[in-house]
């Protein structure tokens, strides 16, 4: 089956300060995004699309196609303010990008086959990437449930649109929360709420997430205080779609700029529109359990224990000391 992977790697990095998407972090100075596309390679990926600004394409291109070139096709799609229908008009106001969500619609015309999305600057584990293969090999190139999936058989879900249930069984990868916490900083995320199969009935964005007197609380998107215990499963934006995906995203663009359009700074995030499609039946996620930690690098602070980590996982054989040295082992 070819799979292709999206790099979402247009991002401001505001509280980080730098181009962290490029931060070196790896013994031969590789960045976090190359432990994705390494990953995703050896699981069976042959494309790689990066979503990036224009103004930063030069520095991204150079660095990725040092690493990867020849290992896949690499691809450079970006992520610009004006990539919208043509009867809408950008306000002025306006220079944040349009979210995560309308970052994956721009790939559109790059992406003909099931795909994984990452963030550049999280890592998410080496079986990552291969979970989410043997999902779409498990549910076939459409989504489509098949007898071979042990948890529900042949059992599908009729969302009254001709030929096929929307966008599928779509997946994403779920971690620990208490794994995913900066000692530096509140952090805010998608906690998963699955039904008894492991299916997600929805994302509940939770902000500020942090420790006080050893006690685990944030702020829900309409400013109540929650408590947390840690364990709660949440989404680090690692997710599985196939291109049923984008007629139903288009539309939901659509109707974002409608309401949320004249704003500064209101983003379509793909958890919204995950949650909307959830709602109207149009599609099933699968929430599918990483075993291995999460790492990302939110504030300046965060680099050097990520580093270290990484450090650990090349000692034990996990990656090799170079990215590019390792890919010609793989070939």
């Amino acid at each position: 089956m070819s799979l292709t992977l999206v790099v979402l790697a247009a991002g401001m990095a505001s509280r980080y300060g730098s181009l962290k998407q490029l931060e070196p972090i790896g013994p031969s100075g590789e960045a976090l995004m190359d432990y994705a596309v390494f990953d995703a390679i050896r699981s069976g990926y042959r494309k790689v699309v990066y979503v990036i600004r224009p103004e930063i394409e030069q520095e991204i291109r150079s660095h990725v196609e040092t690493i990867f070139a020849g290992a896949a096709q690499l691809l450079f799609v970006h992520q610009t303010l004006q990539d919208v229908p043509s009867s809408f008009t950008v306000p002025a106001i306006r220079s944040k990008p349009w979210g995560t969500a309308h970052a994956i619609l721009v790939t559109e015309p790059h992406v003909s086959a099931p795909f994984a999305v990452c963030n550049a600057d999280d890592f998410y584990g080496a079986s990552a990437y291969s979970l989410l293969a043997n999902h779409f090999s498990d549910f076939g190139s459409t989504g489509s449930e098949g007898t071979g999936d042990g948890e529900r058989g042949t059992e599908t879900r009729n969302t009254g649109i001709p030929g096929h249930r929307g966008t599928g069984t779509c997946a994403l990868l779920g971690y620990r929360l208490r794994d995913t916490l900066s000692p530096h900083g509140g952090v805010s995320r998608a906690i998963c709420k699955c039904d008894s199969y492991g299916y997600l009935e929805q994302l509940e964005e939770v902000k500020q997430i942090q420790s006080n007197n050893g006690q685990l609380a944030g702020v829900t998107e309409r400013g109540h205080h929650v408590g947390l215990d840690g364990n709660e499963t949440v989404s680090m934006n690692l997710w599985g779609f196939t291109p049923d995906l984008f007629p139903y995203l288009r539309q939901q663009f659509d109707e974002f700029l409608v309401v949320s359009g004249s704003s500064c700074d209101e983003e379509f995030l793909i958890p919204t529109a995950v949650n909307q499609q959830l709602a109207q039946g149009r599609a099933r996620l699968r929430v599918l359990q990483s075993s291995e930690p999460w790492m990302g690098m939110t504030f300046t602070q965060d680099k050097t224990p990520v580093q270290q980590k990484l450090f650990e996982l090349v000692s034990r054989g996990v990656y090799p000391a170079d990215l590019k040295l390792g890919l010609h082992d793989l070939r």
